[in-house]
């Protein structure tokens, strides 16, 4: 590696890496599921979780019947407006 290298361009958004992952999923998936399709590390993926939720743009949940929170992006219409 050079000195002068810039390793930004490499490596992907981790917003973006999650959304892309979560948004296929309705019914959502585990922190360990998007840590394991993601790359991302524990510590990284739950900081960033809450994150997202906290700006309403994914929702964290249960399913009866099973214990485990899951993620999912919350349909656009319940996503707060961006400007453009």
């Amino acid at each position: 590696m050079t000195p002068n290298s810039d390793d930004s361009a490499a490596k992907p958004d981790i917003t973006q890496l999650i959304l892309a992952v979560l948004s296929p999923f309705p019914y959502g998936l585990t922190t360990r599921e998007i840590r394991g399709l993601t790359g991302i590390a524990s510590y990284n993926a739950s900081a960033k979780l809450s994150k997202l939720a906290a700006y309403g743009v994914i929702e964290k949940f249960t399913i009866a019947g099973d214990y485990r929170h899951r993620w999912r992006v919350k349909p656009s219409s319940a996503r707060p407006c961006q400007k453009t």
